[in-house]
């Protein structure tokens, strides 16, 4: 299964990469507005251009670069929006993580290991799961067997996440 970490790296790193937001529109220019507090605190720094190398520009004519209304808003706002649905996307995930279980020997008590590793009888996910279950599974009580309210790693939550992010849930 694809993390959701890895795959929102990307995202992260090329927003990190851009000219920090808001951006605001000049003229013909799309430049950030200042943020001395920011790590870029020049005051706007140019973000699009429009460069025009043929026709009847090439003697010194000028191009005007023309975006519409509702291209220009969404120009405008992507920083500063993809870096709150990035933090929406982690805090969903931070809450949906597996809860491993593992498989107990019932004569003695002991983790049962298969290859060096104790073997896993199932993994929950703990915002999903019942807390009844959860204190089950937390006083040894759960038996594994499973029940109509176990949700089982990865839940929907995270497999939507997981795909609508491009990775898979396999």
């Amino acid at each position: 299964m694809s993390d959701i970490a890895s795959l929102l790296q990307p995202l992260k790193d090329r927003l990190a990469a851009a000219t920090p937001g808001p951006w605001e529109f000049e003229g013909t220019e799309i430049v950030n507005e200042p943020d001395y507090a920011s790590k870029n605190p020049e005051p706007f720094t140019q973000v699009m251009e429009c460069d025009v190398a043929c026709g009847s520009y090439c003697y010194g004519g000028t191009a005007n670069l023309t975006i519409s209304p509702e291209n220009r808003s969404l120009i405008q706002h992507a920083p500063t929006d993809q870096a709150k649905l990035i933090a929406a996307i982690e805090a969903v995930a931070e809450l949906h993580v597996p809860v491993v279980i593992y498989e107990v020997d019932p004569v003695n008590g002991t983790w049962v290991y298969a290859d060096d590793e104790r073997k896993v009888l199932t993994r929950l996910c703990q915002a999903c799961t019942p807390a009844s279950i959860l204190d089950d599974i937390d006083e040894g009580e759960y038996d594994g067997g499973g029940s109509d309210h176990d949700v089982h790693w990865p839940c929907p939550t995270v497999a939507a996440l997981t795909q609508a992010l491009g990775g898979d849930t396999a």
